[in-house]
């Protein structure tokens, strides 16, 4: 679960294409919009509705890189699907043991995408996370 919210609170702004997004600091804000699956009641209910905002530092070399690089957190993960254009963003990533769907809109400066993630095995489950991030000033 930790992975699939570190992985969008971080990659998701670096996804504004390489010609669009302005390198900075920016900051993002998750929110567990709802969660369904083999998780026992109180961590659910601990994890709904949690919000967390992450600071970081996207460099010109990071967005020259290219966002499929960026977003691709774990070496046994695969893009089914990834596309930008016109300031819409949509992404399926298969991993061994999870599928993430990632949705939403991107200019120089801000971000929001809603994403899906569903996790097979002993932790089963489909958690759905908003995300919305700002572009906050200059790399410290």
């Amino acid at each position: 679960m930790r992975i699939f919210l570190i992985a969008l609170a971080i990659a998701v702004p670096a996804v504004a294409s390489a010609q669009t997004m302005q390198p900075g600091q920016w900051e993002t804000t998750s929110s567990i919009t709802s969660i369904k699956g083999n998780v026992p009641p109180n961590m659910m209910a601990m994890m709904k509705g949690r919000q967390t905002v992450t600071r970081h530092c996207v460099t010109a070399a990071q967005i020259a890189q290219g966002p499929r690089d960026m977003m691709k957190a774990r070496s046994d993960c695969k893009f089914d699907k990834f596309v930008m254009s016109g300031g819409h963003y949509a992404s399926q990533m298969q991993c061994k043991d999870m599928r993430m769907v990632v949705n939403g809109y991107y200019t120089p400066v801000s971000m929001a995408a809603t994403g899906t993630m569903t996790m097979t095995g002993r932790m089963a489950m489909t958690m759905t996370t908003s995300l919305k991030g700002h572009r906050i000033g200059a790399c410290k």
